[in-house]
């Protein structure tokens, strides 16, 4: 998980827990105290109530019934009366024997009661008067139906603020982390582009006190490499420079001998052969060398190419017709210089001719927007962990190759320059694949820098 989600994530945690916290705190909060409101205003209406159903208890006992009836009250409340061993209602639904046992005696017995029950017609408050003077009881229900559905709306009203809520923190944990996070982003993206070769990255210092000093560090480490890749490259141009001279000496001579085999005994003859393949191994080294150092100060010829005239010359290099296509590859036209793309199909194949076991197939597959040259050999293959490494400078597949590790080194940075990619795969009948892609865009290579 990124870093921009996890701030993002918290946020909405954060966001999320406010809200739950409020919303249960307010419920179990809110609930008791609608219930003791409704306690004291019941209370009251019951008593008064009481005082009169007594009076009328006393005075006119037939038209208990109808004052029952007529006494203000909610909608969700009723009233009952016990005298003389008889039950009235103040609707015909009401029914005494739904009062738990304890309500009732205490209607009976004429005591005093406020007790909350939960009756057939939902939750209710039961306020239990003695009517002393009339030896009779009243009891009033009220019912908490309102205050639950009140309850729950308010949760789900909650509920819903807590969604949004979460979404609004999930999109304001992203701003803030991409706000934050843009100058590590943009140390990000150039790390990246000094690891593919781009030693011209800089990084804005910005205006954050601590950014500024990361920046700084950045831009001065670059800097040093930069300086100690071209001392390096000058270096590598001086010293093949200078070796060129006498090892074309070294190179006559051992023609010369060569050139004179029938003369020499055969133990002569073996050493001279022995010689002459290292003098050649020591040539492309030094030609390598130089051609690694000067590639980047050599200009470019840029100029549309197609791909299928380009690999071409792999037939040369291999001695034998290696050279297909797959779909359309005759129209597979990129923008290059033909002189150093020629040379990374030359590098390639000759990579598979001495350390592949032989170039099996040099192929060119178009894409959508690029197009890949594809070079299999019927080697071993490259082991997983050294696929990178063999596209380094002196890097080699094993200990024992007798390369000079620079060719694929060279090939990485000519198709580096070309904005490609390139890579070593398996091939599905065994040996190594190595697979240029190269955009089909013309602007592609000339974006990038080209030192």
């Amino acid at each position: 998980m990124n870093l921009h989600r996890q701030v993002a994530l918290m946020f909405a945690g954060v966001a999320l827990a406010v809200t739950a916290v409020l919303g249960v705190s307010t419920a179990l909060l809110l609930y008791p105290v609608m219930v003791e409101q409704r306690e004291r205003t019941t209370e009251r209406q019951a008593a008064i109530h009481a005082r009169i159903i007594e009076q009328v208890v006393l005075a006119a006992p037939d038209q208990l019934a109808d004052t029952l009836r007529g006494l203000d009250r909610p909608i969700a409340s009723y009233s009952l009366v016990y005298v003389d061993g008889r039950w009235y209602t103040s609707n015909v639904t009401a029914d005494p024997l739904d009062l738990p046992a304890g309500v009732r005696a205490s209607a009976v017995a004429g005591r005093q009661l406020v007790v909350r029950v939960s009756l057939p017609t939902g939750p209710s408050l039961v306020n239990v008067r003695p009517l002393p003077a009339a030896g009779a009881g009243y009891v009033e229900v009220f019912g908490l139906s309102d205050i639950t559905q009140t309850t729950r709306t308010l949760i789900l009203v909650l509920v819903a603020a807590g969604t949004v809520t979460t979404g609004l923190g999930i999109a304001l944990g992203r701003w803030a982390a991409t706000a934050a996070l843009r100058p590590v982003t943009a140390l990000t993206r150039a790390a990246a582009a000094v690891a593919s070769g781009d030693l011209d990255t800089r990084v804005s210092p910005g205006r954050a006190a601590d950014l500024r000093m990361i920046a700084d560090a950045f831009n001065r480490t670059v800097a040093a490499l930069r300086r100690r890749v071209e001392r390096d490259a000058r270096f590598a141009a001086n010293v093949s420079h200078e070796l060129r001279t006498p090892l074309m000496t070294i190179v006559n001579a051992v023609e010369i001998l060569d050139a004179r085999r029938a003369t020499l005994t055969p133990a002569d003859r073996e050493v001279v052969g022995l010689l002459r393949a290292e003098v050649r191994r020591f040539q492309r080294t030094v030609t390598d060398l130089l051609e690694i150092s000067t590639a980047p100060d050599r200009a470019f010829v840029f100029e549309p190419l197609s791909l299928a005239e380009v690999v071409q010359v792999a037939d040369t290099v291999a001695g034998r017709p290696v050279v297909g296509t797959t779909g359309t590859g005759d129209g597979a036209i990129v923008t290059g210089d033909r002189t150093r793309l020629e040379r990374v199909v030359v590098n390639l194949v000759d990579n598979a001719q001495r350390h592949g076991g032989g170039v099996v197939a040099v192929t060119v597959e178009p894409g959508r927007d690029t197009v890949r040259i594809v070079v299999d050999d019927a080697g071993p293959g490259v082991p997983a962990n050294l696929r990178e490494q063999i596209f380094e400078r002196f890097g080699r597949a094993s200990g024992g190759s007798a390369g000079t590790g620079l060719g694929l080194a060279l090939v990485a940075e000519e198709v580096r320059r070309h904005a490609g990619r390139v890579w070593v795969e398996d091939r599905p009948k065994g040996g190594a694949r190595f697979v240029v892609e190269l955009p089909t865009d013309p602007g592609a290579a000339h974006a990038l820098p080209q030192a």
